[in-house]
């Protein structure tokens, strides 16, 4: 019984090890089947459920994706394009920065055909298109992310689009531009549109690529048709297994090679239309416009303001060629009238007149680039009609600017920059059927105007380089003399309104101030005197009685302003010790006001009458618009030979000051006085207090102002005046201060012709 008891038992362990065997295969391979098919089916439910009747697709939406079911349907209704859909990789981190900002730029021009597809757990503050991917979570590399991405973009629109972008979220896309180029590219057939890559010099060899293989960026955007997703797709689950690198773009292009046959585009141009910065991140520069005349996308764009200056500078772009087909549009009418105008109205009864096509006279005249000879009849103009070119190379040489050699304007630099791009675009237009093309190399020289009644004229003279690559391959130096005008278009207008909450703003003077007792009492009348026919204003005075020289001033301004107080005076009053600072003491009166409040910036020496209030007022808007006046500056009276003014009795009679050559200058280089929100003076950080002694801290100030997203209204104020007064520089200022003081002192002494005046008449020489 023992022996047979034994036997038994031992019959037992035997099978218990089968079934233990069999049971761990079955569990290991129940697992592996689990962990497989939730890394490859995500939409498994509408793949099973959709069938095909005829041509038709009944789309049932999985579970996953009850609550995309109206984003889902929006984006297959084609409200957009209907020929693009746009699928944008993103993280959780990103939404709500780069996402948020895509949508507010290139993003409004895709809206209805644009998804941004993250991890199962993205969320949004914002109502944004994003799709999130079950099972998919924002570790790196995406590979799984992006070939699930496109696998949804199949299931659910594949019968809705021509042509599939996959993308990356630091990218800008020119929508309408791509769009133009894809309807010239036959949809029906596989292809793989982007810009072709090897992989960095130390990965070569380690991607997986034969001799003759290439892959499509994914920085800069991969573009499939229709055929090529579909034959794609069936097989990603085979490609998902096989992958021999971390870079998911190199694995989509590998899929996409094996299954389709096709290879990333092979064209040079390519760098130029998918535009990929290989140094790093693109920041906003002339040389960015250049590339963005001719770029479909452009990658990386890390931070919104870049992005932001982009697309503003695209709308720029559009609005240019709008206008352009208007004046084409009104000279090809003017060509009609000239022509026809008669018949048509004989014929059809049709008058052409300003009711129906507006006033072309002017739009509609053919331009004239070439001199031509007056015709009899011609307008006769005398010589104040003629305008003056201004002669350019690398400065700007101008009868309009007392300086005879400077730099060239600001404006003319972007502005010959657009011109001669246009010029090497229109010469290169069909370079590629010709085998030729031609660079632009420098401006030899040129001459420019502005025609009030016309538009801006150019002649250039321009050094360029000739390229020849077709046939006998040739390059060589060329000079081409060109003839270019810009003309204007139809003026665009926009009535303002200012409600009376807004005309009755209250503006707070904030003046700093160390001895100047005089100065102080000719401000406090005008003060006053504006105060009486504008009760909106208030003054805010900062005192430093700590300064040289300044101590007994200080008691008497002090005791001034107590009394002023007094009877009712808006004025707020603080003090500083140490040496003056304008920074300093412009920043303490700022803090005396709350963030919403206009702030006025002013100096002793002005003089000012009523209308600058409502001029201050129209001209700055909060977060939107600093107004920095330029003032009027006198120069030392005692220069000049011209006795009928008195500028010991200036103050509230403003009227009486000449402003002429003769007698003062604009200070168009004084960025001193300005008016502007508190909020704004806060976003941007305030005056730099680090500044001690003359000048500078409005210079700062100002290059921070023009930098930021603030608009700068600069223009002539003729109700604010600088009343002259010596100027002292202490040679112990930085030297950049000192400069900047020694140029001031110099500039208010006199005009050459008072000068030379005065040096006759006292026989100097």
């Amino acid at each position: 019984m023992r022996g047979r008891l034994s036997i038994l038992i031992y019959s037992c362990h035997g099978n218990r090890g089968i079934l233990n065997f069999i049971l761990s295969f079955l569990i290991s391979f129940t697992l592996c089947l689990h962990f497989r098919t939730s890394l490859f089916t995500v939409n498994h439910d509408c793949d099973s459920k959709e069938k095909d009747t005829g041509n038709q697709r009944n789309y049932n939406v999985d579970q996953s994706y009850k609550s995309l079911l109206p984003l889902i349907e929006r984006l297959r209704t084609n409200k957009g394009n209907g020929k693009l859909f746009i699928g944008v990789m993103t993280a959780q981190k990103f939404i709500d920065d780069r996402i948020y900002h895509i949508m507010e730029t290139w993003g409004q021009d895709a809206k209805d055909s644009l998804a941004f597809f993250s991890s199962s757990s993205s969320k949004s503050n914002h109502k944004l298109p994003v799709i999130n991917l079950p099972t998919v979570d924002d570790s790196y590399p995406p590979q799984k992310k992006s070939f699930l991405m496109l696998k949804f973009i199949h299931d659910h629109f594949i019968d809705h689009y021509e042509w599939f972008m996959r993308a990356d979220d630091d990218i800008f896309i020119n929508v309408p531009k791509l769009l133009k180029f894809l309807g010239q590219v036959n949809s029906s057939k596989p292809q793989l549109i982007g810009q072709m890559g090897l992989g960095k010099v130390e990965e070569l060899g380690q991607l997986g690529l034969g001799d003759d293989d290439n892959f499509c960026m994914g920085g800069p955007g991969i573009i499939l048709s229709r055929e090529t997703l579909k034959k794609m797709i069936p097989n990603i689950q085979y490609c998902l297994k096989h992958l021999y690198s971390t870079h998911e773009d190199v694995e989509i292009s590998r899929c996409i090679d094996k299954f389709v046959g096709i290879s990333c585009t092979r064209s040079y141009q390519m760098q130029s239309l998918l535009y990929h910065n290989f140094s790093g991140e693109i920041i906003w520069s002339n040389r960015l416009k250049k590339i963005l005349k001719t770029a479909l996308t452009l990658h990386p764009i890390k931070n919104s303001p870049t992005l932001y200056d982009i697309y503003y500078y695209k709308m720029e772009l559009d609005h240019e060629n709008i206008r352009s087909e208007i004046v084409k549009s009104h000279r090809a009418i003017k060509k009609i009238e000239t022509t026809f105008g008669d018949l048509i109205e004989k014929e059809f009864n049709l008058p052409l007149d300003n009711l129906i096509h507006g006033n072309s006279s002017l739009l509609g005249n053919p331009v004239e680039l070439i001199p031509k000879e007056r015709e009899k009849g011609d307008k006769c103009y005398d010589r104040s009609n003629l305008i003056a070119w201004d002669f350019i190379d690398k400065y700007q040489y101008s009868l309009k600017s007392m300086n005879p050699r400077r730099r060239m304007d600001g404006p003319l630099i972007p502005a010959l920059e657009s011109n001669l791009l246009n010029i090497v675009n229109s010469i290169n237009k069909a370079s590629h059927l010709r085998g030729r093309i031609v660079d632009y190399n420098s401006l030899y020289y040129g001459y420019s105007k502005v025609d009030p009644l016309k538009g801006v004229y150019y002649i250039l003279d321009l050094l360029m380089t000739y390229r020849r690559y077709k046939g006998r391959k040739l390059t060589m130096p060329v000079r081409k003399h060109t003839y270019i005008m810009q003309t204007f278009s139809n003026p665009i207008f926009r009535a303002i309104t200012y409600d009376k909450q807004a005309s009755e703003k209250i503006v707070n003077f904030v003046v700093p101030l160390s001895g100047r007792f005089k100065q102080f009492n000719r401000f406090i009348n005008d003060f006053i005197n504006v105060y009486k026919m504008d009760s909106n204003i208030n003054l805010a005075i900062i005192l430093f009685p700590d300064a040289v020289n300044s101590y007994n001033f200080s008691i008497q301004t002090k005791n001034v302003i107590t009394n002023l107080m007094n009877v009712g005076l808006p004025i707020r009053f603080a003090e500083l010790g140490g040496h003056f600072s304008r920074a300093a003491g412009l920043q303490r009166g700022a803090s005396l006001f709350g963030p919403n409040e206009l702030l006025f910036f002013v100096d002793i020496d002005i003089t000012f009458n009523a209308k600058v209030i409502e001029t201050v007022r129209r001209n700055t808007i909060q977060g939107k618009q600093v107004y920095y006046p330029i003032v009027y500056s006198q120069y030392n009276d005692e220069f000049d030979m011209d006795t009928s003014t008195d500028s010991s009795n200036f103050g509230p009679t403003i009227g009486r000051i000449k402003i002429d050559s003769d007698h003062g200058y604009w200070r168009q280089f004084g960025f001193g006085i300005v008016s502007i929100y508190n909020s704004d003076l806060i976003a941007n950080n305030g005056l730099n207090l680090a500044i001690q002694g003359w000048g500078k801290e409005d210079v700062d100030l100002y290059e921070r102002i023009v930098k930021s997203n603030l608009t700068v209204f600069r223009a002539p104020d003729k109700g604010l005046i600088h009343i002259y007064h010596p100027t002292e520089c202490n040679t112990e200022l930085h030297p950049t201060q000192y400069e900047m003081c020694l140029g001031s002192k110099y500039s208010n002494l006199a005009s050459i012709k008072s000068m030379a005046q005065f040096i006759v008449s006292n026989k100097l020489l």
